[in-house]
């Protein structure tokens, strides 16, 4: 019974590199950095299990990253796969397009996300150490982001670098 569990085990093996040896390239190219994109996301939770989660929400931003980056590169292998019938029509350029769109679109809520989580830390700090103290700083201003303000949520990020230095 085990030695021929362990033949069937080779044999599928065998066959299922023998079939991705007919893979096109560019089909392995977006395998690895599919590959890559999960394995940054385990390394960070690794990470997050040996040292800590301090920012919780740094790390939910990059795990969130790492794997909703990977669910669209599978998104652009299905579309740019010419076996699959179903997107046969659709040129891979326009796939590739799609693929960067999504991509910015997800990177700039996960930024935006980052921002608008450490400003309501930021300000909550601010407003604890106000009550604190009767003197009144330059650097304790309020910060409000709307929740889908984009662009000032990037000029905001960088307003938040400078409040913490």
């Amino acid at each position: 019974m085990a030695r021929s569990t362990t033949r069937d085990a080779q044999a599928l093996i065998q066959s299922l590199r023998s079939a991705y040896v007919a893979t096109p390239t560019n089909l392995k190219i977006i395998d690895l950095y599919v590959i890559f994109a999960i394995s940054t996301a385990l390394i960070q939770v690794v990470y997050m299990a040996i040292v800590g989660s301090f920012p919780f929400n740094s790390f939910l931003s990059g795990v969130l990253s790492c794997v909703g980056t990977a669910v669209l590169a599978v998104c652009l292998r299905i579309q740019v796969n010419k076996e699959n019938k179903e997107f046969k029509d659709l040129p891979p350029e326009r796939a590739f397009a799609d693929f960067v769109l999504c991509n910015l679109v997800l990177h700039l809520v996960i930024m935006n996300f980052i921002v608008y989580i450490n400003s309501f830390i930021f300000n909550r700090r601010s407003v604890s150490d106000h009550q604190s103290s009767s003197v009144s700083s330059p650097c304790k201003k309020t910060i409000f982001i709307e929740t889908l303000a984009i662009p000032r949520g990037i000029y905001r990020l960088s307003e938040m670098f400078q409040l913490a230095a």
